[in-house]
């Protein structure tokens, strides 16, 4: 009569002090009242599911034909705007792993920190990673949600200066690229000589104003003709050395000798979302031309390429300023203050030089392919009438998306389904016994009850007792309702020890008082 609930079983059982087979399945079934009602909480909880994809993912071609290989080039104020916005882009944009336009960034395979791993992989650090270029390679189809995973094929062109770097006044005096043609032509053409490109004034290019403030000159050009490209020479073994690039400033000036290569890396590529960024790089495993040569060895693209950078970098300057170009090769926080200042960088390190003008060439050489793609706009469907061919090459990609669903947890589960299935079981028990029980419910603590009954022997003393105290006393007792006088025609119902009656059990049908 005391187990009506958890909390009342235990208090029942410590005032009794009789522990039994009884009041351990009383405790242990009540428990499961509290644990079935944690467990249809604790039943279902969110979860994510992983949904894997592979899809084509397409991608900028570092092995096009170059805007400056085809001899018409035609979209220089594209150009010009892409790369002054790029070598002006803040710090944070400089250092992170995507361009302004979400491009994602080679790094500079030749100045990561970490060496090759045991897969012939070099891991990419997070931070202070040196990147091949200010411009990225543009993706296109990429998920906005989930993990996306790839492998992407480029190339960049290489600088490593000699540590030779010194402080001159005015340039040298270079042979013109525009006198050359001929000699390159039919072989007389020296190496070794440096070639550049010399403004005349009264060209329709450059302005009767125009004064150049640096100067990029070449050691020679590959001959077989004026415009081309290295892929041409993919399966010729010749040996080639390095040509070697002299740069030059008028103000605050240096010059400087880097040999200049092609480098061709493949870089594993993850993004979270849109946000890209690569996580290592090796050399590419695919057959390319020798490293040695590159787009900048044929003489008319370089001097169609120095030209145009040089247009883009020094016109309208005043006189006594230097160019975005020259600013950012000292210091690239100083490149928004073009025409405004020159940098003093006589103390400049080969190794900052050779890495800084490689990125300033990068940047104009791959952005001439199509700047509108490189803005963000990667043109699919580029076709040699519009202009070069092969503008992308695929790759497949893997994404994970995780979704969020409900999942159920099996222990709660079977927590909830054996404290629903026991109560319900003492309900349908207890109904049972409720419809076969006979006598009236009127029973309180039965104990109570036996202090003035004469029908049970030996329980008169302790009539000040409590409840509790009499049912530890009288704990042996079994007591019943029963008819106490069964001979008379009207029964008589009193609570009675169960011991010596015989005909005293409750008849349905029968009157009783």
């Amino acid at each position: 009569m005391g187990s009506v609930a958890l909390g009342s079983t235990i208090i029942t059982q410590a005032l009794l002090r009789r522990p039994n087979i009884l009041a351990l399945l009383l405790l242990v079934t009540w428990a499961l009242s509290p644990i079935g009602s944690q467990s249809s909480l604790q039943i279902l909880t969110v979860g994510l599911r992983p949904t894997v994809r592979n899809f084509t993912i397409p991608y900028f071609n570092t092995d096009a034909v170059p805007g400056f290989s085809e001899g018409d080039f035609w979209n220089g104020p594209s150009l010009n705007a892409l790369f002054s916005s790029s070598l002006m882009a803040p710090t944070s944009i400089r250092n992170s792993s995507m361009d302004l336009w979400g491009n994602v960034k080679v790094p500079d395979i030749s100045r990561l920190p970490s060496s090759v791993n045991s897969t012939g992989w070099t891991n990419v650090p997070v931070l202070n990673t040196t990147y091949s270029s200010v411009l990225g390679i543009p993706l296109s189809n990429l998920p906005k949600q989930g993990n996306t995973t790839f492998f992407i094929e480029s190339s960049y062109i290489a600088l490593d200066c000699y540590d030779n770097v010194t402080a001159t006044e005015g340039f040298y005096n270079y042979t013109a690229i525009s006198g050359v043609f001929e000699d390159l032509q039919n072989g007389t053409l020296r190496n070794g000589t440096y070639y550049a490109t010399i403004p005349v004034n009264t060209s329709t290019l450059f302005p009767m104003t125009f004064e150049r403030t640096f100067s990029i000159a070449i050691d020679g050009f590959y001959r077989g003709g004026t415009f081309g490209t290295v892929t041409e020479y993919i399966n010729d073994t010749s040996t080639y050395e390095p040509r070697t690039l002299l740069y030059q400033t008028k103000y605050g000036g240096v010059s400087a000798w880097c040999p200049i290569t092609t480098k061709y890396v493949q870089s594993a590529v993850e993004c979270a979302g849109t946000d890209c960024f690569v996580v290592a790089i090796r050399p590419s495993q695919l057959k390319h031309a020798n490293s040695n040569l590159t787009n900048l060895g044929f003489i008319a693209a370089y001097d169609d390429f120095c030209t145009y950078l040089m247009l883009a970098s020094s016109a309208d300057l005043h006189d006594g300023t230097s160019s975005a170009l020259e600013l950012y090769i000292g210091n690239p926080d100083s490149a928004p203050h073009a025409g405004l200042i020159y940098p003093n960088i006589t103390g400049i390190s080969a190794s900052d030089l050779g890495i800084r003008l490689q990125q300033v060439i990068n940047t104009y050489w791959y952005g001439s392919y199509d700047p509108v793609s490189m803005m963000g706009f990667l043109d699919l469907n580029m076709s040699d009438l519009t202009s070069t061919l092969n503008l992308t090459r695929n790759t497949t990609a893997t994404n994970i998306f995780f979704n969020e669903v409900y999942v159920m947890n099996f222990g709660w589960f079977f927590a909830l389904l054996l404290a629903t299935s026991t109560v319900l079981g003492a309900a349908l028990v207890g109904a049972f016994l409720s419809w076969r029980i006979r006598g009236p419910d009127i029973l309180g603590h039965c104990s109570t009850l036996l202090r003035d009954t004469p029908y049970v022997t030996g329980v008169k003393a302790g009539t000040t007792m409590d409840g509790f105290e009499r049912t530890r006393r009288e704990g042996a007792t079994r007591v019943k309702l029963l008819d106490v006088d069964p001979d008379n025609e009207v029964g008589y119902i009193a609570v009675a020890e169960n011991v010596g009656r015989p005909d005293g059990g409750l008849v349905r049908g029968r009157y009783y008082r």
